[in-house]
Parts: C-alpha cells; sequence; structure tokens
C-alpha cells in the first residue's frame, strides 16, 4: 500500500491500493470495510479509479508549516519523524500527522487508518481480524478506589453526548453503588440501589446459555430518572449454548460467573451472588421460569418457531460457504454435524442438559457434591491435532468423566518426537522433559457422569509429529 502523506500546503492527496478480498490457503479474509484517512475539519471527497480508492483532501494553507507525523497512533509531536517523502506501509497502519509552523501545532490534526487486505501468508491457520475483549469507546466512567475492587471499561451509551454535569453526576452515583456493595453490610441497602428482579433475570440467561462473556463484557445496564440501576437490554449471545470453547462455556454443568479472566469488568455479580437471599431468590425465580417460559417444552417449542423460517436460507447459506464440519470458525469452537438440522439438534440437546444441570443447583433437588467421589470415578483423554504447519501444530484432548462424577482431572502427555508446548488454554499447564502435565480449572474439573470437556494447546515440532501417549486420572 502507498501512503502519499499530506504537504506543507496546498492539495493532498492519499491513495489505498488493496485487494478486495485475499485466500490463504483455503480460508478466505472478509473484506474489512473502505477505509479512508479521515482528518478533522477537512473537506474530503471519493473517486473510484481502476479498482483504487483515491482519496483527495483539500486543506488550507499554512505558510512554512512542517508536517509532523507518527505511525503508531501516537498523537505527533513538535518532535515527531518530519514528513519529506511519500510513505510505503506493509501493515495494518494508524497514521496522524500534525502541520506545526515556527514549532507551534496550527490547525486540526489528521488520521488515517490504512487496513491490510492482501496477504502472503505462508501457513495453513486461519487469519482472523479481532478487537480487544475488554475495549470501551469514550465517553467512559471512571472508578475511584483500589485497582483490585474498581470496575474497568464502563462505557456511557446514552445521553449522547454526555456533558460534564451528567457525566460527573452518574460516575457519583455509581461509585456511591459500588462502594456500598464492598461493605460489610451491603445486603442490608442494595435492593434500594439495584432493580434485583432484572439482575436475576441476567444471571439467569447468562448461566442457562453460557454466554462466554457474560458478566465480563457485553453487558449494558440503565437507570431512568429517580429510578435504580436496572440490568438489560441484552445482547451479543452469539458465543453461547456450546458454540466458544474457553472459559468452559461449552459445559453443560459448572458456573459461568467462575470464569477467571484478568482485569476483570467488575465484582458486582460475584457480591450479590454471597448474599443468601438473593441466591433464595435466584432460585425462586428460576422455579417459577421453569414452570413456565424456560420449561423444557418451551424452549423446544421456541427453537421449533425459530428454525422452521430458516430452513430454506440455511440450505443456501452451507452451500455459499459449506464450514459446517470445520471444527474452528475463526477462534471459536463449534458443533461438526455434517447437516444444519443436525447441529441445531445438538444445541437442542446441550440447551436442555444445561437446564437439567440448573434445576440440581436452583430447583427442589438441589445437591450438594460428596467429600469424595465414588471408587469407580475415573476419566480418559482422547487427542486430535486441529491443524499443523512448518514447525508448528495445534492439538485437543477430550476428557471425559468415567460411569461416575468427577471434580477434578489431570491429563499427562507424553511426547516421543520432542515435541514442545507453548501455550495452552482452559487447563494449567507444566512441562518435564518430554511429559506435559495438563491439570483442570476451576471452572471445567467437575464434570458429571460420562461428560466431557477439551482443553488445546499449541506447540512445535521438527522432523515428525506423531501423537502423544495420554493418560488421565480423576479425584
Amino acid at each position: 500500500m502507498n501512503l502519499h502523506a499530506l504537504p506543507a500546503v496546498g492539495l493532498a492527496e492519499l491513495e489505498q491500493r488493496a485487494a478486495l478480498c485475499s485466500r490463504v490457503d483455503r480460508k478466505y479474509l472478509m473484506p474489512a470495510a473502505d477505509v479512508a484517512g479521515v482528518l478533522d475539519g477537512l473537506d474530503a471527497r471519493a473517486l473510484e479509479i481502476g479498482g483504487i480508492r483515491r482519496f483527495t483532501y483539500r486543506s488550507l494553507y499554512f505558510s512554512g508549516a512542517d508536517i509532523r507525523y507518527t505511525l503508531n497512533g501516537t498523537a505527533p509531536t513538535g518532535a515527531s519523524t518530519l514528513y519529506g517523502a511519500p510513505l510505503t506501509v506493509t501493515a495494518t497502519t494508524q497514521v496522524r500527522a500534525q502541520a506545526y509552523v515556527n514549532g507551534a501545532a496550527t490547525g486540526a490534526g489528521a488520521t488515517g487508518l490504512y487496513v491490510a487486505r492482501n496477504f502472503d501468508a505462508q501457513h495453513d491457520l486461519p487469519v482472523v481480524l479481532i478487537d480487544e475483549w475488554l475495549a470501551a469507546e469514550e465517553p467512559t466512567l471512571p472508578c475511584t478506589g483500589s485497582s483490585a475492587t474498581c470496575w474497568n471499561y464502563l462505557e456511557a451509551e446514552d445521553p449522547s453526548p454526555l456533558n460534564a454535569a451528567q457525566k460527573a453526576w452518574l460516575t457519583s452515583y455509581i461509585q456511591q453503588s459500588h462502594d456500598m456493595l464492598h461493605e460489610s453490610d451491603f445486603t442490608a441497602h442494595y435492593r434500594s440501589w439495584i432493580d434485583a428482579r432484572s439482575w436475576l433475570d441476567l444471571i439467569i440467561l447468562n448461566e442457562l446459555s453460557r454466554e462466554m462473556d457474560s458478566y465480563l463484557r457485553s453487558t449494558y445496564f440503565y437507570k431512568d430518572r429517580d429510578g435504580v440501576i436496572t440490568a438489560g437490554p441484552l445482547w451479543d449471545y452469539d458465543l453461547t449454548f456450546g458454540t466458544g470453547g474457553y472459559f468452559g462455556n461449552e459445559q453443560t454443568s459448572g458456573w459461568q460467573y467462575q470464569q477467571t479472566r484478568n482485569p476483570q469488568a467488575s465484582d458486582w455479580f460475584q457480591i450479590l451472588l454471597t448474599d443468601p437471599a438473593f441466591q433464595a431468590g435466584l432460585k425462586a425465580r428460576w422455579k417459577e421460569l421453569r414452570a413456565g417460559l424456560l420449561s423444557t417444552s418451551a424452549l423446544n417449542s421456541r427453537v421449533d418457531a425459530l428454525t422452521a423460517p430458516l430452513t430454506a436460507g440455511a440450505a443456501r447459506n452451507f452451500q455459499r460457504w459449506p464450514n459446517l464440519a470445520t471444527r474452528m470458525i475463526g477462534p471459536f469452537i463449534t458443533d461438526t454435524s455434517a447437516t444444519w438440522s443436525g447441529q441445531v439438534q445438538v444445541m437442542r440437546t446441550w440447551m436442555t442438559q444445561r437446564a437439567a444441570w440448573l434445576d440440581t443447583r436452583w430447583g427442589s433437588g438441589t445437591t450438594t457434591p460428596p467429600t469424595s467421589p465414588p471408587a469407580s470415578a475415573g476419566c480418559s483423554a482422547t487427542y486430535s491435532q486441529v491443524s499443523q504447519l512448518s514447525g508448528g501444530f495445534q492439538g485437543e484432548v477430550r476428557v471425559t468423566a468415567g460411569s461416575a462424577a468427577i471434580r477434578t482431572w489431570v491429563v499427562t502427555m507424553t511426547f516421543g518426537n520432542g515435541q514442545a508446548v507453548s501455550q495452552a488454554w482452559n487447563a494449567a499447564v507444566s512441562t518435564s522433559g518430554s511429559t506435559v502435565t495438563a491439570r483442570s480449572e476451576s471452572y471445567n474439573g467437575a464434570l458429571a457422569a460420562a461428560a466431557s470437556t477439551t482443553f488445546g494447546f499449541i506447540g512445535a515440532w521438527n522432523g515428525a509429529n506423531a501423537p502423544p501417549a495420554l493418560s488421565c486420572t480423576a479425584t
């Protein structure tokens, strides 16, 4: 991609030369949005010329001006690089420029974002563009207090724009609510600050679906005038009902709110769940919903109603994109049933099994795990290679409980060709010589009889890459 930066005076032109879509070893890149330099305060015109988008900007004349620029996203200063010739960038780059006259910044700054869409990659791994999982846009509401307990990435969505007085008042209100939850007597006060019923419902939906980002991002709250903080509306339920494969969200047993990621968005839900009265309200609400809206028959009827109009569209979709048997869609783990109806059935089965597990915790049949598992408790492990390229590979291990429930598991992998594991997920991994030991995390160790979970890893190999010998023990 060639970039012609702004000259000191007069007419400026920027070019972006990028393919609309690039194929990388049978993996396709979805085209990014058309990207142009966004220059504040300037008049922009776009022309399509031979498939190349040429952006022409008309700027003010500044006599004797210098252009200082950066390529790392930071704001230019008087000490930044001086522009003197056209620039060439070879990767996605944010260019920021500022005119300086006699050492003083003059006029509005300029920003241009150039997204690489044409790659030459010699591997068979998918190329994916993702954003930060805890990103937030301004205006954000700051927290005052210990970094160990403060909230993070709390964005004010509405009103927009948010004026200074509104931001100050809202920040103060939320800070008082936050501080109240961290007091030892919070149980006597929180119902004056939050709409508990909406928070209960959100927890139930998050736990039933095991939405992978629940409690951590993609969570909305609202507050009406003279009202309290209400949970909702709902958003971002794509990595749910068995899809995703991280932080235990593919398991039908276990609590999603116990997942551990740092930094956390807030600890508000976790604090509320320590209150016996809040827990009692959660169980009562669950039993109420299971008798009606979330009963097994109602859930199945809802799936039928939603899938019926999609049958023809699904057939066209998977004819155009035949990825039903693809285990990894982007970075996420999905079912590999050969038909769309088969995948719907897998989701339906997962949902009913998840609801049944929640019944054992929130329903009348709540049980406490035994202090020691039965003598027949055990586990097995199977290995599959997800992908391999020159010098590297991705592996996955499925751990399955035996005829009795287990609390924790340990898998030992012994490699015979000198392979080395560099990173892993959904397991705590240690290495000693040719042996790699993977231990369950807090969120995926407990498995019902015959239930399973997976963990994955990235490894290096040289010469040969035979599967490892596996053993599995459980407690």
